[in-house]
């Protein structure tokens, strides 16, 4: 659909909703662990919806940057969103930013992350670093864990070991 995105049924494919004027070509999406919202982004557009009324509950303010990637944190209270130069933290009833960490980088991170804890991960593209981030303790720590070789890092996973998280690129 031309600025639209439909909702299909997964079973028989039937659009069970249209998210009107949803941005321009490609967008992306990130839905809420609940499945009743789903942030769509493409480019510096962004609009968090309700997926029962079709409604825009809000848009996220990125200042002008280009949104690459977003998560959903587990509880659903907030949205790392990584964009040109920087990883956000926004209120995900509000669309405030509550938190924010800036990296050497003009281009953003090409995936981010959740644990099932506070700890936030993201990867870089020009720099092929990764910046963990404790959210809860505000403790970022960034580590080159592809230094000897020129490729770009294009997933983060978490996984437990022994109950520890574990970061996985």
């Amino acid at each position: 659909y031309d600025e639209h995105t439909a909702l299909l049924d997964s079973t028989t494919l039937e659009v069970k909703g249209i998210l009107d004027g949803c941005l321009d070509n490609s967008p992306q999406f990130s839905w809420s662990p609940n499945s009743k919202s789903v942030l769509v982004f493409s480019g510096v557009n962004s609009a968090i919806w309700d997926v029962e009324t079709l409604a825009v509950i809000f848009h996220l303010d990125t200042n002008g940057k280009y949104i690459y990637t977003a998560d959903w944190s587990f509880d659903g209270k907030t949205i790392a969103v990584g964009t040109s130069g920087s990883l956000g933290l926004y209120d995900s009833i509000c669309g405030k930013l509550c938190g924010s960490f800036d990296v050497d980088c003009q281009s953003g991170p090409l995936c981010v992350k959740w644990s099932n804890k506070s700890l936030l991960a993201a990867g870089y593209f020009c720099s092929n670093d990764h910046v963990v981030w404790d959210t809860a303790n505000d403790v970022h720590h960034t580590m080159d864990v592809h230094a000897a070789s020129s490729t770009c890092i294009n997933v983060v996973e978490w996984t437990y070991w022994d109950n520890n998280p574990m970061l996985m690129t």
